[in-house]
């Protein structure tokens, strides 16, 4: 979880999505929720989040029930029933008061076709100290598009347009995350963005990290 206070990092995504709302590019527009903010609404609570939740639910509930048990420590005794016990730990995690949302809406509508969830954190692994100034990395804790959103690059305007200019504005050395080893898709395209690894924190889930140069 966080160690940082999420007010700049809400302020500079906000600046962000702004910039790339008015472009008019694409049929997706981007808004910035923040827990610290949203947390009263409860529309937030309601809808929005559940709304992201369910598609985290459709894009990784394979690996979640397979191995969400070695991720979270839960036991038969825990949280939830049968291979869905990893939803209410996931719902939990979604709620760290530090986390900022940029969630995806289709253009003009209240549909929500994805979004992306990052904090400002420690690096996963403190003997790689590639940290200036001991700045905080930026953290992605979850990046998803609904199917029919994929392939569409959208994965690669949230990253390009959105989490490498957060990241320089807020002069972190790295983003830093989490990934199943068994998702080949997203490993692959971590890869190709320039992810490395940085820690193999056991068999299912390793940490990876791309350092941020200069603009």
């Amino acid at each position: 979880m966080s160690n940082y206070h999420s007010r700049n990092l809400r302020r500079v995504a906000g600046v962000l999505c702004q910039e790339l709302n008015s472009t008019g590019d694409s049929d997706v527009v981007c808004e910035v929720f923040s827990n610290r903010v949203h947390s009263g609404d409860p529309n937030y609570l309601g809808s929005t989040l559940p709304k992201c939740l369910a598609i985290i639910k459709q894009n990784l509930s394979t690996f979640y029930e397979l191995h969400g048990s070695s991720i979270y420590n839960y036991t038969d005794d825990d949280k939830g029933k049968g291979n869905e016990k990893w939803i209410r730990f996931k719902w939990d995690e979604m709620l760290d008061k530090d986390l900022v949302y940029i969630v995806l809406f289709k253009r003009d509508t209240t549909k929500i076709v994805g979004f992306t969830s990052v904090a400002l954190s420690d690096p996963l692994n403190p003997e790689l100290d590639h940290s200036k100034l001991n700045r905080p990395c930026l953290f992605l804790y979850e990046i998803h598009l609904m199917g029919e959103y994929q392939s569409r690059g959208l994965g690669s305007l949230i990253f390009n347009g959105l989490l490498i200019p957060l990241a320089r504005d807020l002069t972190c050395p790295s983003i830093e995350l989490c990934v199943f080893t068994a998702n080949d898709v997203a490993c692959r395209w971590y890869k190709r963005l320039g992810f490395q690894l940085t820690v193999e924190f056991s068999e299912h889930l390793i940490g990876m990290s791309r350092v941020i140069g200069a603009s």
